[in-house]
């Protein structure tokens, strides 16, 4: 958008008056780290290539506290509904299964002292609680990370992942296809995304209320109308 001396006066006039228009939408403060942001969520520029080494510290660096921050959200409200539910449907619950008794062989009975010790012995009887909890329990507990220890793993390792999209692919479907490996970058992401970038797509959809809703068309409710938006605007013909 530079003026340059090849330029012609209307080119030169046209790009004076977008980069002013641009400077006054763009520059604040916020909304450039917003924009970059987004960017960097976005797998076909987050190696922020225009901007210095110190600006995309910082950007990655804010994009971790975002993610503890909308993650931590989560995580409170779930807790709440999950406290709220123990305490109004315990008795609803159903009974829990009875377990079978243990078998008790004639040799169960046998006492230690006249035992006698066999070269080949039988495997060893498994109780009910090994055979309920067995598969599933666990012998070594790794410590827990913290939220932010996490969403700070999970950046190091978007940016260091290799694969990545076609100039004219939706990011957001990348996003759905790596949501398991990065499950709480993946909410950023999509809360950042999806937010249009113009307001072009809702102007758009006035007036094509304006071409549902007619004189002949007069009678028709609120809620159909709505249909008719949506399903012109959604179905891919």
């Amino acid at each position: 958008m530079e003026v340059q001396e090849s330029d012609s006066a209307l080119v030169k006039a046209v790009k004076v008056a977008i980069s002013q228009d641009l400077e006054k939408r763009y520059n604040d403060k916020d909304t450039q780290q917003f924009l970059l942001q987004s960017c960097a969520l976005d797998p076909r520029f987050r190696a922020l290539t225009d901007v210095d080494d110190a600006t995309r510290i910082q950007i990655y660096a804010s994009i971790v506290m975002q993610t503890v921050k909308v993650n931590e959200c989560e995580t409170v409200v779930k807790t709440e509904k999950t406290d709220e539910l123990t305490h109004v449907l315990p008795s609803s619950l159903p009974p829990l299964p009875q377990l079978p008794p243990i078998q008790v062989t004639e040799r169960d009975n046998i006492p230690a002292a006249t035992a006698k010790v066999e070269v080949d012995e039988p495997p060893v009887k498994k109780g009910a609680l090994e055979d309920l909890f067995g598969d599933v329990y666990v012998f070594k507990v790794e410590p827990s990370k913290s939220l932010f220890q996490r969403a700070d793993a999970e950046i190091t390792r978007y940016r260091n992942e290799t694969s990545s999209i076609h100039i004219g692919d939706n990011p957001l479907m990348w996003w759905k296809v790596n949501e398991t490996s990065f499950p709480l970058l993946a909410k950023l992401a999509k809360m950042l995304l999806t937010i249009p970038a113009t307001s072009v797509p809702s102007e758009r959809v006035f007036s094509t209320a304006g071409d549902v809703v007619s004189a002949q068309r007069a009678s028709l409710t609120g809620e159909n109308v709505d249909i008719l938006i949506f399903l012109k605007k959604n179905m891919k013909l």
